[in-house]
């Protein structure tokens, strides 16, 4: 620029523009969501929430001021309860008033600077200004942290495989598995799904520390660079990074573990290709590892019961098996059409110069009643075959024309023109078409259906 005699001036939000415009990755918008608009209407003057589990999130149990009670909501002045947020799935637990009752928490929003918590049931009013004490489903949250620590290494580690040109496009963490999409210009191999699953649990063993703190935002772009807003674009001037040393940076609101080596291990359990251009990884950690592998063995032994014996051989024997049944009714099939075909051929009657016949075969294969008409009609060009076959709810039409016969009537005209005086509908081609009719197939509704088709083709052949 300075060389064109301009001079450029950079925003200091520079970063956090190219990250909102970069790929899928959504800026990050905290509204009310799950909680009633008439409730959040109620919440406005209270003091802002302290967020304990940033400050310590192994805390597991805590003492809050109720600030607000609204039926089942409720909001303290300070909170252990992680509230749904960055793909992170919200806590639950309990909160024991001084009488030594206990309430069930099953949601958490943040609206705002508020943490907003909803109880199994309609809490008593009185208790506001009294203190409770929460304590979350830690085992649950513990694996959401593996999860959510678990989703900077994939991305970490995927960037280190496929190239600086992966972002993330959307993730999700669970109780049970969790979920990241990147974006990819092409499928994963086999062998790039085996060296990211390798190299994650590389950075595990190694135990890096996973480190986090508060920056102001415009220091934070300078050290670390756009990528740290894979989870999108936070508005707050002071952003908290999570940052696994060596590896990955981003701004992050969710709790994470202290080291890596907490998460346990990594298993890849689902790739696939949601959209053009980007690519869901699918993935368990820690205990849910070795739960997946559980789950695995038992289909496995399931399997070995059913196929009696070893699982490989006995599939790889049924392949076979299925391969070899196949041939042998392909063949069937073909001798079936020429047979049957035959039989068909022998059956047309002359009609007002084309060969007309009405047949309902014992045996409905569509395939090789479909081989059956195209025999018939190239075989017989002046032939007017009408296939008529019982169909759940009615009875179902299927007429098809030989190429002399397509020149005299439109298998569509008469199929509709046909149908249509005996309550049914239909319609296609010149030389093939379809209908149905809504009743069962009987000596009379197939009586009916030829006497109609007959007197319509009379018409149309006049």
């Amino acid at each position: 620029a300075r060389g064109l005699g301009r001079e450029l001036v950079i925003p200091r939000d520079f970063y956090a523009r190219i990250a909102a415009r970069h790929g899928k990755a959504p800026v990050k918008v905290r509204a009310g969501g799950k909680v009633p608009s008439g409730v959040v209407s109620k919440l406005k003057g209270l003091e802002a929430t302290k967020l304990l589990f940033h400050e310590d999130p192994y805390m597991r149990v805590f003492k809050g001021r109720v600030l607000k009670v609204i039926g089942p909501y409720f909001v303290l002045d300070q909170t252990a309860f992680y509230p749904e947020g960055g793909g992170q799935e919200a806590d639950t637990g309990y909160i024991a008033l001084d009488s030594g009752e206990l309430f069930k928490v099953v949601d958490v929003q943040k609206v705002g600077a508020l943490v907003i918590h909803r109880a199994d049931r309609e809490l008593p009013s009185s208790i506001e200004g009294s203190y409770v004490r929460g304590e979350i489903d830690w085992e649950r949250r513990y694996v959401l942290m593996r999860h959510h620590t678990a989703t900077h290494i994939v991305l970490g580690v995927s960037r280190l495989v496929l190239g600086d040109h992966v972002w993330q496009a959307g993730a999700e963490k669970t109780s049970e598995r969790a979920r990241l999409d990147i974006t990819h210009y092409k499928p994963l191999t086999d062998g790039e799904v085996r060296r990211i699953e390798d190299l994650a649990n590389k950075v595990i063993l190694e135990g890096r520390r996973v480190n986090t703190f508060y920056m102001p935002r415009y220091e934070a772009e300078k050290r670390y660079g756009f990528t740290l807003y894979q989870g999108g674009v936070p508005m707050e001037p002071t952003i908290r990074v999570v940052e696994i040393e060596g590896l990955d940076a981003e701004a992050c609101f969710g709790t994470h573990l202290r080291n890596t080596m907490e998460v346990g291990a990594i298993k890849i359990v689902g790739v696939d290709r949601i959209a053009d251009g980007v690519v869901r990884l699918e993935y368990v950690a820690g205990t849910k590892v070795s739960e997946y592998a559980r789950r695995l063995e038992d289909r496995v032994r399931y399997a070995s019961k059913i196929l009696g014996g070893d699982v490989v051989k006995r599939a790889s024997s049924m392949i076979r098996e299925l391969k070899d049944m196949r041939n042998l009714i392909n063949n069937y099939r073909r001798m079936y059409v020429s047979l049957y075909a035959k039989h068909v051929k022998e059956g047309l009657e002359s009609f007002k110069g084309v060969r007309l016949g009405f047949f309902t075969p014992e045996v409905v294969d569509h395939d090789a009643l479909k081989d059956v008409l195209i025999k018939l009609t190239r075989d017989v060009p002046d032939s007017v075959v009408v296939l008529i076959l019982p169909r759940e709810g009615g009875t179902f039409v299927e007429v098809s024309l030989g190429v002399r016969a397509r020149n005299l009537v439109s298998a569509s005209d008469l199929v509709k023109k046909a149908l249509v005086r005996i309550g049914g509908r239909g319609g296609g081609k010149v030389d093939h078409a379809t209908g149905f009719i809504p009743r069962g197939l009987s000596k009379e509704v197939r009586s009916a259906i030829i006497e109609s088709f007959k007197e319509v083709l009379d018409h149309l052949l006049s």
